[in-house]
């Protein structure tokens, strides 16, 4: 399209002040009117003025680093009506949801840089020229995938790195834990081992406490009688639960649970009461997250305290206590915010929105298609599939992605107008290891979601007849995908180490005396047996060994619990595919578990000195389900932990439940015989599942079901069972966070969890292969 040559751009407006703004006016006027030498100083008037010749001419206006909805009213383009007929005004804005606000004809989001050209700016911003320094390749290779691609991070975190880089093995280590830049803080001192600390606020009795800093809380545990009798807290460690030990005495109060939506949710500050007797003490408590307060536990009466402001998060706790919670004090950190996006699209428009949500994992899309896309068809986590669109006879295309090891990293594709209505006229979607299609037909305006480094896990957008809108929600990954790096769990005193990553653990060597003296591993590297270095001091203590049947038996879990006193590993416990080792050690202090479902344990790192400080570990998807023995359990960690016992097969569940599951009880067999496994839960359920099973030829393959908190507590809301004929469920209330036990084609032999009142987690046993 001609605009006539009128053509002006308009730059960093965003960052303008007063003065600038004036003469982004004076500059607009003149590529306008092509008159020199216009003199401006009224602000208002120069509005009134533009709105006049550009009522008159057409232009191309281009409109840079919009960061206010108000700022386009600076020149006169907030009112379409004052336009000339095909004119046209382009907006760049790092704002999305500005362009929402400005109800924008349509949108064009860039791709973002390739992996050789993010490596080249990152470059000229750390080393001052195009390539790493000799040295630096490897690890700037994996610094800058977490910069997603996008030009103005790569220069800010160029330019952060170049003044530590003899620190980028911590900073690189720090991200594999945590994948989102602010982490390691870079409007932030990153590494300064301090967190800002606030308190304690209490009296001075008691033995101090500190559990240190942690990602984030789960869930605190308040014990309340005619004072705080004591407190303790769930943390997440980079996904893992550690546990506090309980601050405080035990007198027989009332217990009282505030479980937090994390990551979603946290903590911001604390109020409460403090005793004004000779023995000052915690009265009552008050916690505040970014969405709402929980309590008043205890009684409000005394002097009054509150945590200071500080911006960011609760990260841990620190205080004293004795027979009743003393003192409380709180370490805060940043709030992590999804880097560089969370959220992108949608792109096109409708009026019948849907939203999938957030999930963990897509696992199956299939794209329905003819002239343009009928429908879409997302499964996510086993069982959650979503359908939108109508089909109407079109071509079926199915992708099943890889999923322990592929992930969805964008989607590109055409839209247009058909019969007043935007349609997605063709899809393609792109992996981490392929692309799939184009579907449908290319035809109309072209979106692409830019590579951010991170993975799809949801899809949101409108339909109709066809689909209308498509957009979707991210989440950054680490550059070791799908390999996991948790923990270490422990203290933080002795050296690090890190074994790295090999291809399975054979052998496990453990020294004890009052805490973990030491510990070595014999690794397979590609069929050649390594032993690593003694990580702490051996000296005269006694000598366990782990030996595994490798390579049918593999780690695939580790936790322990940690030493109060000075912070040290107290205990271990490892859990293979098909059995459990240890506990080695006393089982006191801080718990810690480090799991994950269809992993396995490759290698360790942690801290030592004269004992074991610290430990954690790497885990990779398991290549073959098939090799796993056990799953689970799903849920919360309340009630006491169950097994019922050796099986060779189910033959009936009964289920009862209401708006959480009450109970379960199954019927086994035992090589031909019926064993009738106890009521696991509760006596309440005014609804019940029973399922028979036509056993041996029909048999368990499969369950999901949902976990959230009723009154303080993480239970099991929801069940569904998969045979190897048929479906039986839903129970219960399908509400909170979704869970899959993942389908291995074995049949399952036996269940496990824990239950009190209600069910309060589930997991299960498969048969293993012979």
């Amino acid at each position: 399209m001609e605009f006539e040559g009128v053509v002006s751009l308009l730059e960093n407006i965003g960052d303008a002040d007063r003065g600038t703004i004036l003469l982004l006016q004076k500059r607009l006027l003149h590529d306008v009117l092509q008159v020199q030498g216009l003199d401006i100083y009224d602000f208002n008037s120069n509005v009134n003025d533009i709105k006049h010749v550009l009522h008159r001419k057409r232009i191309l206006l281009v409109l840079d680093g919009i960061t206010k909805k108000d700022q386009i009213e600076y020149f006169g383009a907030g009112d379409r009506e004052w336009l000339q007929y095909g004119s046209r005004i382009l907006i760049t804005t790092r704002e999305e949801q500005l362009l929402e606000d400005l109800k924008v004809d349509d949108k064009y989001m860039l791709p973002g840089l390739g992996s050789k050209e993010s490596l080249q700016l990152m470059s000229r911003h750390t080393f001052s020229k195009d390539q790493p320094k000799e040295g630096y390749e490897e690890l700037s290779k994996s610094l800058v995938h977490y910069a997603g691609g996008l030009p103005m991070v790569l220069e800010r975190f160029g330019s952060f790195l170049s003044s530590k880089k003899n620190q980028w093995h911590e900073i690189l280590e720090k991200l594999v834990k945590d994948p989102h830049l602010d982490s390691i803080g870079i409007s932030l001192d990153p590494f300064s081992s301090l967190r800002p600390s606030v308190g304690p606020f209490g009296g001075h009795g008691g033995d101090s406490f500190d559990d240190q800093t942690f990602s984030d809380i789960r869930k605190i545990t308040i014990v309340v009688g005619s004072v705080i009798e004591s407190i303790t807290i769930e943390y997440d460690q980079n996904g893992c639960l550690v546990s506090s030990p309980r601050h405080g005495g035990s007198w027989g109060g009332q217990a009282w649970a505030v479980p937090l939506d994390y990551p979603n949710e946290y903590l911001i500050s604390v109020f409460g009461y403090i005793t004004e007797d000779s023995y000052q003490v915690i009265n009552s408590l008050i916690f505040h997250s970014n969405k709402r307060s929980y309590g008043p536990f205890g009684n409000k009466e005394g002097k009054f305290f509150k945590f200071p402001p500080v911006d960011g998060k609760i990260i841990g706790f620190h205080g004293s206590c004795g027979f009743y919670l003393d003192s409380i004090g709180a370490y805060f950190g940043p709030v992590s915010h999804p880097y560089p996006f969370e959220v992108i699209g949608p792109f096109g428009n409708g009026e019948n929105r849907w939203d999938d949500g957030k999930n963990t994992d897509v696992r199956q899309i299939v794209v329905v298609s003819g002239s343009a896309i009928e429908s879409i068809n997302i499964t996510y986590e086993e069982g959650r599939s979503f359908g939108h669109g109508a089909s109407d006879g079109g071509e079926i295309n199915t992708i099943n992605l890889d999923w322990l090891t592929e992930y969805l990293t964008s989607v590109s594709g055409y839209i247009a107008n058909d019969l007043g209505s935007t349609i997605i006229h063709s899809l393609t979607f792109q992996s981490n290891k392929r692309t799939y299609g184009p579907f449908g037909t290319e035809t109309g305006r072209k979106f692409s979601f830019p590579a951010t480094g991170g993975k799809i896990i949801g899809f949101y957008g409108s339909s109709g007849s066809h689909l209308q809108s498509l957009g979707a929600y991210f989440e950054p990954i680490s550059h070791l995908y799908p390999i996991k790096y948790l923990g270490p769990f422990g203290g933080q005193g002795g050296d690090p180490w890190d074994d790295g990553k090999f291809n399975g653990v054979k052998k496990i060597k453990i020294m004890l005396e009052n805490v973990v003296n030491c510990i070595s591993f014999e690794y397979d590297a590609c069929g050649e047996s390594i032993w690593s270095s003694t990580h702490g001091h051996s000296g005269n203590g006694d000598i366990r060994v782990v030996n595994l049947d490798y390579p049918r038996e593999f780690l695939t879990s580790v936790s322990g619990y940690i030493r109060p006193d000075y912070p040290a590993i107290q205990s271990l416990t490892f859990e293979s595919n098909i059995r459990r080792h240890g506990p080695f050690g006393k089982e006191e202090g801080r718990s810690f578990s480090c799991s994950s479902t269809c992993n396995k344990i490759i290698g360790f790192h942690g801290r030592s000195s004269v004992r074991l400080d610290a430990l954690g570990v790497y885990s990779e998807p398991i290549s073959d389900l098939r090799f796993l023995k056990s799953i689970g359990p799903f849920g919360g960690h309340g009630g006491s932990p169950w097994e019922d016992g050796d099986s060779t097969g189910v033959r009936e569940i009964i289920v009862k439940g209401g708006s959480a599951i009450d109970s379960i009880t199954v019927e086994y067999d035992k090589n031909g015989s019926v064993v009738q496994g106890p009521r696991h839960g509760g006596d309440g359920g005014h609804k019940t599942l029973k399922i028979k099973l036509d056993y041996p030829r029909e048999y368990l393959i499969s369950f999901s079901g949902y976990f959230g908190d009723i009154s303080g507590y993480t239970l099991v809301r929801s069940l569904t069972f998969r045979s190897n004929e048929k479906t039986f469920g839903p129970i219960g209330v399908e509400d909170g966070k979704y869970f899959s036990l993942p389908s291995t084609g074995r049949k399952i032999v036996r269940f496990h969890g824990r239950s009190g009142l209600y069910l309060d987690s589930l997991g299960a046993h498969f048969e293993l292969e012979p």
